[in-house]
């Protein structure tokens, strides 16, 4: 080849990559409550599921997967009176939880603002936590004294506006049901007695159990609701309090099994009343598995990551006795003799048995420079002995924390992750965003999986192209909560209204930003080859210096031509 043909072939190749056109695997569709009630955000908690016929029938082969439209999915999403904070929404105390930060089991952390503060720097270790315990603390405080000002507007719809509010309570949605209805928890406002809510009710399709202090709902089948009902009440040295047990009752009857605490694990042992509840399930050759927590340890009730099993072959399904709990192993609170986590549980089950969960490290078992909420997986929860495996590699280096969303029955996990690996322990919280992770396990397909180059990546890094909408640029996923078989994520969003300065992770807005509800949807056709991973910006002066434009590119081009 002629010298200077190849060297302007060399020259072309590099314009050429300056100039290709970026593209984007899922578009970002902002859903906003139909309320008059204010709030500060909004948080995509659940998306509607897809019953399609097999793993190509998925909005990245068409815009029509499931025998319904990609964009008209319903998404669930709730309200908060606040911002954000440290990656999550502000309750005060938590409207999930059957216990305050899923691990206080004696409910002494919750009395005051040093209580909350007390909390975060032994569980934390932030350097901010006077921050982190005050905006906690002030929402807890106002139920506390009465004010009913509503701080969780549930809603749910498919296009931009939702479709329907739900504002009689404090609502929070766990998942939509395959007729798309919300599963959830109804807390009534400022409904407090000593620090207890007093009106916390199963939001359901049909019947919910009856005879019981709280019930919370979190899965339903048609047939079956999973979540925990509270019976029994326990005093500790903070008052009385409720206990809960895992539980699954019968839809059109709200007839319901309270499924034990592991053997010897007393109502209040040393003051730390038992708590259980079933997360997820899944039915499969007849056998019921259900995933979430339950209680061990006869002097502590540690609240351990669990799998529940029953056969409805030879049992009914509130048959007690018949239920099984199977503690996930490496995921517990003590492992050996130490101490390694605070509470651990499973959130999410599909039906070839692949389940993921979180555990979170104590304070005093930092890794990497945080007390980190550490992801797992469990690849059978068929098995007899389980065991809890914690992915490392790319985005999720060693260290990580983040939540577990949901995974679907196509082995696609989302969740929340760190972005990055600063220092939280005598820091601040690190900065946190929406991931997927095409997991390679029983029954993942592989064409799937290649879409996203076989790895996990940031939901950021699969919204940034020229193909995409050209509102994609005003978000910046910071949560992804469920994953639908047809590939339609519910998440959590940053918005810059106009977009952000660049299209990199950390663009400035010169705006406000806000957070709001949105859910993905893939964009069909996309595949690998059309992701544009997102640079991070330094500084606006290293960026001019440190990098050339397209125009700077051709300019010296053209002048080396003229020397030649």
């Amino acid at each position: 080849m002629n010298r200077k043909l190849f060297k302007l072939s060399l020259v072309s190749s590099a314009i050429l990559a300056t100039t290709q056109v970026s593209a984007a695997l899922y578009n970002v569709v902002e859903v906003t409550p139909s309320t008059t009630n204010s709030y500060k955000s909004a948080y995509g908690v659940a998306i509607e599921p897809a019953t399609t016929t097999g793993a190509s029938d998925n909005c990245f082969v068409s815009n029509v997967a499931g025998s319904k439209s990609c964009d008209s999915y319903i998404l669930g999403g709730e309200t908060r009176l606040v911002e954000m904070n440290s990656g999550s929404e502000v309750d005060g105390l938590s409207f999930r939880e059957e216990a305050p930060f899923a691990m206080n089991r004696q409910f002494n952390l919750i009395n005051t603002y040093d209580d909350f503060e007390n909390y975060c720097e032994a569980q934390l270790g932030y350097s901010t936590c006077n921050q982190w315990a005050s905006v906690r603390w002030n929402i807890w405080s106002a139920e506390l004294n009465g004010n009913a000002t509503p701080n969780s507007i549930g809603f749910i719809g498919a296009s931009t506006t939702s479709d329907e509010v739900y504002e009689s309570a404090n609502v929070v949605i766990n998942s939509i049901s395959d007729s798309g209805k919300a599963i959830g928890i109804d807390s009534g406002f400022a409904n407090v007695t000593n620090f207890r809510r007093n009106s916390v009710t199963a939001r359901t399709e049909d019947k919910v159990p009856s005879g019981y202090f709280q019930t919370r709902a979190w899965k339903s089948d048609g047939t079956y609701t999973a979540g925990s009902v509270s019976k029994e009440q326990a005093t500790a040295d903070n008052g009385t309090f409720y206990s809960s047990h895992p539980a699954l009752w019968e839809n059109s009857t709200g007839t319901a099994v309270e499924i034990p605490w592991v053997s010897g694990t007393a109502l209040a042992s040393s003051n730390n009343i038992a708590e259980g509840s079933m997360r997820d399930f899944v039915i499969v050759d007849n056998v019921i598995y259900g995933v979430g927590f339950n209680a061990y340890d006869s002097s502590n009730n540690y609240m351990n990551a669990t799998v529940f099993k029953l056969d409805l072959g030879s049992n009914t399904f509130n048959t007690q006795s018949a239920w099984s709990s199977t503690v996930v192993n490496d995921a517990t609170v003590v492992i050996g003799s130490d101490t390694v986590h605070t509470n651990s549980v499973i959130t999410s089950v599909n039906k070839h048995l692949v389940a993921i969960g979180s555990a979170k490290r104590t304070g005093n078992t930092p890794y990497n420079g945080s007390a980190s909420n550490r992801l797992f997986i469990v690849n059978d929860v068929s098995a007899s002995s389980l065991n809890a495996f914690y992915p490392t590699g790319g985005i999720l280096f060693a260290g990580a924390g983040g939540k577990a969303g949901a995974i679907n029955n196509y082995n696609e996990i989302v969740g929340q992750l760190d972005f990055a690996d600063t220092r939280e322990i005598d820091g601040k919280p690190r900065v946190k965003r929406g991931f997927i992770y095409p997991y390679n396990a029983a029954s993942s397909d592989a064409t799937r999986m290649s879409r996203f180059a076989n790895k996990a990546w940031f939901l950021d890094d699969l919204t940034n192209g020229d193909n995409a909408a050209s509102t994609n640029n005003q978000y910046r996923v910071v949560d992804a909560t469920d994953i639908n078989d047809a590939g339609v994520i519910s998440g959590t969003a940053l918005k810059c209204s106009g977009g952000y300065s660049t299209t990199s992770h950390n663009a400035s807005c010169s705006g406000t930003e806000t957070v709001v509800a949105v859910k993905l949807v893939p964009i069909a056709g996309a595949t690998s080859s059309d992701i544009s991973q997102r640079s991070t910006d330094t500084t606006t002066s290293e960026r001019s210096g440190g990098s050339l434009g397209l125009w700077s590119l051709i300019l010296l081009t053209l002048g080396w031509f003229r020397r030649k």
